[in-house]
């Protein structure tokens, strides 16, 4: 017997769905902390993921922060760029 249940709640992925990321760049205008709680708040990670991720970028520039389809990167992009944090979202 099938579970129709999953078979109905299943998306299938259009290739434009795939490789959509999220970039952080540093840019020397926010402290750490206030990196750090942003990425918190916009992406729901760990003090200790936010801030590995705020280190990568302070150290070389630049850090792919999410991968997923387009509409969950804008999202999290939005979050972000609303608190003047300079990110890009690319596929």
């Amino acid at each position: 017997m099938v579970n129709t249940k999953i078979i109905h709640k299943t998306k299938t992925l259009q290739q434009t769905d795939l490789g959509w990321k999220v970039i952080l760049f540093d840019c020397n205008c926010h402290t750490l902390p206030h990196i750090i709680d942003e990425l918190i708040g916009a992406l729901g990670c760990s003090m200790s993921t936010a801030s590995k991720l705020a280190d990568v970028a302070e150290k070389l520039g630049s850090v792919v922060i999410f991968i997923g389809d387009k509409v969950e990167c804008e999202r999290i992009a939005n979050k972000l760029e609303r608190t003047w944090i300079t990110v890009e979202v690319k596929q």
